[in-house]
């Protein structure tokens, strides 16, 4: 076996770890079981993992839980304590413990508006088509800009800085109530940009190769992350394809279920720093103004094969699908 496939074989493993872990977001999780998980000997797990993902089990899934819950807390509806217990901690106290030495705030005072200071590392990051790729790994603590996000994020007529004269066409904008779809996929971590083209390249490579290429193929886009509480170098990417009733997915990919339920659904066809700016709208504009908000699941792009052929291309090619947006009330 080549040694890309070898190295593929053994990521496929890891990747099987960072599932089961998002799959059991509210509980104990042991060192031996998901050692198992990935079939690597306990004793070789924590090892292995602090090798690959430059942070050990314990850290990796203390801080998903909590920027998780960060992200969670940015609608100020939501209930401290249950947001506590929802990522497995026994007591709110606890949780504001474990929070504030993350992001040197109280849970409530993150909630009140203290998250605001961090969304200038979002547009930064989350342009990266305009910068180029950041390291792997990061171990520096969260740092935000608040100045500058101050300035960035003033509200003008009631309308996040640079969102005040943007009106996108809402009329293709549809509420739906989608079914559970099975994906064949590639996780990746780093800038945005031009590294997510490269793994789009590598999934259309591999796909090819396992005959799994037709047009009316549906691509998926997920971003489990939030920039703008996660470090740029540990934002997840996953790129794949969904899989057809009782089709197995290729031995070279990790396969998962993405969630139904009731979601906002809204055409997109343009250039990564369009959708983006679309995106933020949705968050920012029409989401409050509809009386909802994000839902705890996450958002995925949806494309058909047949209509982008340029996905693999450069990060300026213009792309074209659908963003699907899990909602509830507010």
């Amino acid at each position: 076996m080549p040694v890309a496939q070898k190295l593929d074989a053994y990521f496929l493993r890891l990747n099987r770890v960072l599932d089961d872990i998002d799959a059991r977001f509210d509980e104990a999780l042991d060192l031996s079981q998901l050692a198992a998980t990935a079939h690597f000997e306990p004793v070789h797990f924590h090892k292995i993992f602090l090798a690959c993902l430059g942070e050990t089990p314990a850290a990796y899934v203390r801080r998903i839980r909590l920027e998780r819950s960060a992200a969670r807390l940015m609608n100020r509806r939501a209930a401290v304590l249950d947001v506590a217990l929802d990522a497995g901690f026994g007591s709110g106290e606890a949780f504001a413990r474990a929070f504030r030495q993350r992001f040197g705030h109280s849970p409530s005072v993150w909630q009140a508006g203290a998250h605001a200071a961090s969304r200038l590392t979002a547009m930064h990051q989350h342009q990266a088509w305009q910068r180029p790729a950041q390291p792997l790994f990061s171990t520096s603590p969260w740092q935000p800009d608040t100045d500058t996000a101050q300035r960035t994020f003033a509200l003008i007529d009631g309308f996040p800085l640079g969102l005040s004269t943007y009106r996108p066409d809402c009329s293709f904008f549809s509420l739906r109530t989608l079914a559970p779809q099975r994906i064949a996929y590639l996780r990746s971590r780093g800038a945005y940009g031009g590294h997510v083209r490269i793994l789009w390249s590598r999934l259309i490579a591999q796909l090819g190769e396992s005959d799994f290429l037709d047009d009316k193929r549906e691509l998926i886009a997920r971003w489990p992350d939030n920039p703008s509480i996660t470090h740029v170098s540990q934002c997840r990417h996953e790129v794949g394809v969904v899989l057809r009733p009782g089709e197995q997915a290729p031995a070279c990919l990790n396969q998962r279920l993405i969630p139904g339920g009731l979601h906002l659904v809204c055409p997109i066809d343009g250039r990564p720093e369009e959708i983006h700016r679309l995106w933020r709208w949705i968050f920012a504009v029409w989401l409050p103004r509809n009386g909802l908000c994000v839902a705890n699941a996450l958002s995925f792009e949806r494309f058909g094969l047949a209509d982008n052929p340029a996905l693999h291309l450069p990060a300026t090619a213009r792309v074209a699908g659908e963003l699907c947006i899990p909602v509830a009330e507010a």
